[in-house]
């Protein structure tokens, strides 16, 4: 039973919450013939080097400012690919998956609230129940239209902790089939909130 529902805005200017900082990345257009959702899913998303190059740059962008950085991913194939990217550019990361354990998931916590690790690459099936407030910058490498999912991604980095004084959020507006409006949905339902600030405009 709901006994009351309070927004993250609310949150927010209380106190309780980081405000967040949402800049979102126009990726290029690609003219995809598939017709399914996997499909294109699979070759703008997983496979496209273009795309998959933005999230590292992003990611290291923000590491340089002494971000603590998750980046979400959706499928395990495009998990991979993150993390051997990643580890090409030295980057100190750990993958996690919904396959791993809660021994495994505390290990990787600690190891980001000691500093031994810059970065998390993790599955969006860890949406709920993993809990590093350290966490202050995500990068949304995964898209999806669910805007109850858009919040919870949102909000997985926005926990108080000391010193986080704000927390940056980088999305990518996705020209292609169903993609792009996927993208809309997303940017729709973060300007529901009005206490998330929001950079880089639809085009």
């Amino acid at each position: 039973e709901v006994i009351i529902e309070i927004s993250a805005s609310e949150l927010i200017s209380i106190g309780l919450l980081t405000e967040p900082v949402i800049k979102f990345k126009h990726v290029p257009f690609e003219p995809i013939s598939l017709r399914t959702y996997g499909e294109v899913y699979k070759q703008y998303i997983v496979l496209n080097e273009t795309r998959n190059s933005m999230i590292l740059d992003e990611a290291k962008k923000l590491i340089s400012k002494g971000y603590k950085t998750l980046v979400l991913f959706k499928t395990i194939e495009h998990g991979k690919i993150l993390l051997e990217m990643f580890n090409n550019e030295n980057i100190n990361c750990e993958l996690l998956n919904g396959s791993d354990s809660l021994d495994r998931r505390n290990e990787v916590k600690a190891r980001l609230e000691k500093g031994e690790i810059d970065c998390l690459i993790a599955s969006t099936i860890l949406d709920i129940g993993f809990d590093a407030p350290i966490l202050s910058a995500l990068v949304l490498a995964g898209s999806g239209k669910s805007k109850i999912r858009a919040l919870q991604r949102i909000g997985r980095i926005l926990r108080i902790f000391p010193n986080k004084k704000r927390a940056a959020v980088v999305d990518f507006m996705d020209n292609c089939r169903f993609l792009d409006k996927h993208s809309k949905i997303r940017y729709e339902t973060y300007l529901t909130e009005p206490g998330f600030k929001i950079l880089g405009k639809e085009k």
